[in-house]
């Protein structure tokens, strides 16, 4: 689990092993590309101890979720 800074999202994210896209070599040791939820690439590093910046996206982001119809506000619907 990871927990890096998104400034997309300007909070810290907690991020399991599926938001990983790659794991990389880098000058301080091992650096690890993860996924925001926003779709924000976020580059961490052990050895960082400041907050890591955001990667370049590479890809287009996701398609967001299509709203729940008005009205139904998630309750189920009486029987008739």
């Amino acid at each position: 689990m990871f927990a890096p800074w998104c400034p997309t999202c300007s909070s810290r994210t907690l991020l399991g092993p599926r938001r990983v896209e790659a794991v990389e070599r880098g000058p301080g040791g091992p650096r690890v590309v993860l996924r925001c939820h926003c779709g924000t690439l976020l580059v961490w590093s052990a050895a960082d101890d400041q907050r890591p910046a955001a990667a370049p996206a590479t890809a287009p982001p996701p398609a967001p979720v299509a709203q729940v119809a008005a009205g139904w506000g998630g309750r189920p619907r009486p029987r008739t």
